[in-house]
């Protein structure tokens, strides 16, 4: 069975903006049950007539036969320039007993879409991360009234908004992959207070983190962050492929599966 959820308009993103004006622009929209209330990023009502973050997230649901509404969630987050539809063959290869939820990035790039500017660009502003991580967090909520179990999968940045979510609100999550990815780094914060690291080091959550050494796309300052950051507040589980550059290989999907029977499903193999 396979439903989609009706996107409304998508905002493009800026190819080229003042960060500062970027930051004013951007509103963070906190939904309570019928009602809708958009924020500025200082808290109080949008007033210099900017960009309001309306955003409903594009889903690609995928329903297994045998699977109910309270299967386990395996919840996709693809990478910069791509979009819901590039890890569903991914999904495929996986644990069966996961109902699969793809989930398209709010801003236009390229031939794709991305779920914040890039680090080392101009734009890139936290409160941008911030606004995104919110509104995914409003989705999960609502889907964990039905699924216990939700596991979050990216790729590249989508590993960065994974990560991010599993450091917002832990208690949401059961487990993370992160392919060829990284995590973001607290200093990007100038408050230095959203991620909530000390919860997550205490219930030291599952991670599968697979990468190739030689990841010409992924910084080595990233890397060297998300290492440290793991060893010390996840249960990680860190595997290289050699030769697999920037992408995913048949034996990481294959070590995704077992990761996931034994973390997930009790099976230890």
């Amino acid at each position: 069975m396979l439903s989609s959820t009706l996107p409304r308009r998508q905002q493009s993103y800026p190819k080229v903006i003042n960060a500062s004006r970027w930051r004013r622009r951007v509103c963070t929209r906190r939904i309570a049950r019928g009602t809708r209330v958009f924020l500025g990023c200082d808290g109080d009502l949008c007033h210099d007539g900017g960009m309001s973050f309306d955003w409903d997230p594009f889903v690609d649901l995928h329903t297994p036969a045998g699977n109910t509404e309270m299967s386990p969630l395996l919840v996709m987050f693809h990478g910069y320039g791509a979009d819901e539809k590039d890890l569903m063959p991914v999904a495929s290869q996986l644990p069966p007993q996961f109902t699969v939820a793809s989930i398209r990035a709010p801003f236009e790039q390229g031939p794709g879409y991305t779920w914040f500017p890039l680090v080392n660009d101009p734009a890139f502003d936290f409160d941008v991360v911030k606004a995104v991580v919110d509104r995914l967090i409003v989705w999960l909520e609502e889907m964990k009234e039905k699924q216990d179990t939700i596991v979050l999968l990216g790729f590249s940045m989508g590993m960065a908004i994974a990560t991010s979510l599993m450091r917002r609100r832990p208690d949401l999550i059961t487990a993370v992959v992160g392919l060829s990815g990284f995590a973001l780094d607290a200093a990007l914060d100038p408050a230095q207070n959203y991620f909530d690291d000390s919860s997550l080091k205490h219930l030291k959550l599952p991670l599968f983190w697979g990468r190739d050494q030689q990841d010409p796309v992924i910084t080595e300052d990233k890397v060297e962050y998300t290492n440290q950051w793991a060893r010390s507040h996840i249960q990680l589980t860190k595997i290289n492929y050699a030769g697999m550059g920037h992408g995913i290989a048949p034996q990481e999907i294959s070590h995704v599966g077992e990761f996931l029977n034994a973390e997930v499903f009790g099976a230890r193999l």
